[in-house]
């Protein structure tokens, strides 16, 4: 028997067909199905003629699981090489993980109280480095009204993009920015910007990122927020009132 005829063979032990329809048998669980790419995974998508693989997509996926977790190390980091390889990839992974967590909204809350309590250093660590301010909504509204631009809009305070500009960009508002990274959490801190300028500004200070440089820089607006900062910002700053203190009454029947 030479090779083309042991392959003839081979396809006529694992193919058949079932009520009409065109069957394979898997190599592992030894299970038929229907010869479609609900049950299979295909060799090649790029080349769709090779055909389907001898495995089902169940026993595929359990044997992918367990060899990941065999080589858990080499896992990571093959996925990592393959994030960063190309742009695409990211991005294709960010919308993976939308659809993924807007079917249950539960599951993110899951999944970061489980991390949580598995790594509660680097938990612990990311919150102290992504804080918020501690600013009401009267605070934050004055903040973006003294940063509007010539049109009388909110906008960033390095760039001058808009706010109606970043919901059809990103579809998110002004972000409360840290202009000292490591600086206070209240008004004398915060300004409103973009989210391209919050990301790319991260970590930097102010002087290093924001300078004649920068290709977003505008001397006006620079001036805008050194004022802001060193002085404008107390103008809008709400002092919390005292608590009343609450004073149980008698009741009429009680008094003498």
């Amino acid at each position: 028997m030479n090779r083309q005829e042991r392959k003839e063979w081979y396809y006529d032990q694992t193919h058949k067909i079932i009520d009409g329809v065109s069957c394979k048998q898997c190599t592992v669980c030894n299970e038929w199905f229907p010869e479609t790419i609900e049950y299979f995974y295909m060799k090649n998508k790029s080349n769709p003629k090779k055909g389907f693989k001898a495995e089902c997509k169940e026993c595929t996926k359990k044997q992918s699981l367990k060899n990941r977790n065999e080589n858990i190390e080499r896992a990571r980091a093959s996925y990592r090489d393959w994030y960063w390889r190309d742009q695409k990839n990211a991005k294709r992974v960010s919308n993976y993980n939308k659809k993924y967590y807007a079917a249950d909204p539960q599951r993110k809350l899951i999944m970061a109280k489980e991390f949580r309590q598995k790594y509660p250093e680097i938990a612990n660590a990311y919150t102290k480095k992504h804080r918020r301010h501690n600013i009401n909504t009267v605070e934050w509204i004055a903040c973006k009204d003294y940063f509007k631009n010539e049109n009388g809009k909110w906008a960033c305070a390095y760039c001058g993009r808009t706010e109606e500009e970043s919901y059809k960009l990103w579809n998110e508002q002004l972000h409360r920015e840290h202009v000292i990274h490591d600086g206070e959490n209240d008004l004398s801190n915060c300004v409103s910007a973009c989210k391209e300028c919050n990301s790319e500004k991260h970590t930097d200070s102010f002087n290093d990122w924001y300078n004649k440089d920068n290709i977003k820089y505008n001397e006006n607006r620079y001036s805008k927020i050194i004022n802001w900062l060193h002085s404008d910002y107390k103008r809008y700053i709400i002092t919390n009132k005292p608590k009343r203190k609450y004073v149980r009454k008698q009741p009429l029947n009680e008094v003498v």
